[in-house]
């Protein structure tokens, strides 16, 4: 992670980490709680923080404007009963949505379409 934050830098590359959590969190609120609380994701999100890189933590900004049941059947492609693979075509376009906010957030020059400006 260092060597990818330092040539980032050396390059004035913009880094942003996209947190992607397995499917299975949103099951119930259990299992949200259970993944919020999990040690990978605890310590990847404070490493972030201690090295000041910007991230996206998808267990919290799926819940901002999703119900965990919207999340868990709507966003994610059922593989089994309770569990979920990768993101359907709605769960991939609310990823797009959130990370265009965020870019939007860090004045990273992304313009409306998705097209980034000289930035």
């Amino acid at each position: 992670m260092t060597k990818l934050i330092e040539s980032t830098r050396a390059t004035t590359t913009k880094l942003l980490i996209v947190e992607v959590p397995h499917g299975t969190g949103f099951r119930n609120e259990k299992a949200w709680l259970d993944a919020k609380k999990g040690d990978v994701h605890v310590r990847l999100l404070n490493l972030y923080e201690k090295l000041g890189i910007p991230y996206v933590d998808l267990l919290e900004e799926f819940m901002v404007d999703n119900s965990m049941e919207e999340v868990f059947n709507d966003l994610y492609i059922r593989v089994s009963e309770g569990m979920t693979g990768h993101f359907t075509p709605a769960g991939n376009l609310e990823v797009a949505r959130i990370i265009e906010n965020r870019l939007e957030d860090l004045q990273w020059g992304v313009q409306s379409g998705g097209l980034v400006n000289g930035n």
